[in-house]
């Protein structure tokens, strides 16, 4: 008998982050859903259709998408 001693595969949670957006800000949400999320391994990727998620700004969200507001807007 052989065994495998690999761990299993992660699942990949891709991220979407709107380039007019600043990662500094978003870096406290993605180690949060890494934190909650230790099964699942957390990429940013470069197109928004790629994305299981996106952090966009309201008014640039694909229309039948929810927009869900994680901060306070700039003054």
């Amino acid at each position: 008998m052989v065994r495998d001693f690999r761990e299993a595969p992660r699942e990949t949670l891709r991220v979407f982050l709107q380039d007019t957006l600043l990662l500094g800000p978003a870096a406290p949400l993605l180690a949060q859903l890494e934190q909650h999320l230790p099964q699942a391994l957390v990429r940013l990727t470069a197109s928004a259709e790629d994305s299981c998620l996106g952090l966009v700004a309201e008014h640039c969200k694909a229309q039948g998408d929810t927009f869900s507001r994680c901060g306070a807007s700039p003054v």
